[in-house]
């Protein structure tokens, strides 16, 4: 296990990066949405033997009630293999208690490594080194887990009642990643083998906790836009056998939401290949699982797609997602230093 990271106060800069608790005012509020989800999903699990919710949760063929799905203030007209509406489809309405009919739990889960120089953001080098590598994927890390407490804090200030539970799926050492991403994100050591079995234990451990659905995002995305997210949650709100896919310019994914765990949807996957995306919606079909494309964007894993975030975040151009303040202050700072000169980038690519 790698040893605790210090703070890194960058010897070309003055202003080193604060922490999510630093950065905005979510932490707190998740931290006490985070005990709430805790001590209701307890009682409706039963462990509460002598209340009425300990009644088992019900499952009925039907049609889905669209009304009862809460859209967040976002358009729930979403892309779906052989239907393009999105909405209207018989499959399986979720039932059970009154309180859980008011009150659907999903969980955003954030996969990342704890940054450290020489391992992370390495296809970044060059025209980075390997000390602002680390520095960008932990800016990328603090913009990313903004978006998510941003989608969080604007399901639960809904009148649905449906909460989103943010967590981080990690690789590292777990008290950098605290101080990283602050009190309001459960963390989750990763587990296994291969990037495939990771994301499939993660998704699997989160939804042994009593979700109702889990979605997995990169943290490789950090201008992409919350509405995107906040779409994913709406489509899958009060269904099963349901999965929304995000995905990226490159083949890949930045999201993948699922109202069930789908060991198929991990397997015979041909990972870091521009067929992930594809590959991975042709196995949920064939689980019988509908499939919600989200809008397609993108993600910074080399040269090219990160002189596409400069051009964003620095120069308005291109996609125009979240503002990623931290990524750009960060940009602002290399791009002072040369470090992202149109030399640099020639030489990258």
């Amino acid at each position: 296990m790698r040893l605790p990271l210090p703070r890194r106060e960058s010897p070309r800069s003055s202003t080193a990066a604060p922490s999510l608790r630093h950065a905005d005012n979510h932490s707190a509020f998740l931290h006490s949405e985070i005990h709430r989800f805790v001590v209701e999903a307890s009682e409706l699990r039963g462990d509460d033997k002598n209340g009425d919710n300990a009644d088992p949760i019900r499952y009925a063929e039907g049609p889905v009630d669209v009304s009862r799905i809460s859209m967040y203030g976002v358009d729930r007209k979403l892309k779906r293999s052989g239907d393009s509406q999105g909405v209207g489809r018989r499959g399986k309405l979720r039932l059970s208690s009154p309180k859980a009919a008011a009150m659907w739990r999903s969980a955003i889960v954030i996969f990342a490594k704890t940054p450290h120089p020489g391992a992370s953001k390495t296809r970044l080098c060059p025209p980075l080194d390997f000390d602002d590598a680390a520095e960008l994927s932990r800016r990328f890390i603090l913009d990313t887990a903004s978006t998510v407490a941003r989608v969080a804090e604007t399901v639960a200030l809904g009148d649905s009642g449906d909460r989103v539970v943010p967590f981080v799926s990690f690789t590292g050492d777990a008290a950098a990643m605290r101080e990283l991403v602050g009190e309001g994100f459960r963390l989750q050591p990763q587990r296994g083998g291969t990037f495939g079995e990771r994301l499939a234990h993660a998704t699997a451990d989160v939804f042994a906790l009593g979700f109702d659905a889990v979605f997995a995002i990169d943290s490789d995305s950090p201008t992409l836009p919350h509405e995107s997210l906040l779409r994913g949650v709406a489509a899958l709100t009060a269904t099963v056998d349901r999965v929304t896919l995000g995905p990226c310019d490159d083949g890949g994914y930045y999201c993948l939401g699922a109202t069930r765990f789908e060991p198929a949807l991990f397997e015979g996957i041909t990972w870091s290949t521009e067929r992930v995306a594809e590959q991975t919606r042709a196995r949920a079909e064939l689980a019988g699982m509908a499939v919600d494309l989200l809008p397609r964007w993108y993600d910074v894993d080399d040269a090219r797609s990160l002189a596409t975030l400069t051009d964003e975040l620095l120069l308005g151009r291109g996609p125009l997602g979240a503002p990623a303040s931290q990524s750009a202050a960060f940009l602002r700072d290399l791009e002072r230093r040369g470090a992202l000169s149109r030399e640099a980038r020639e030489i990258a690519s």
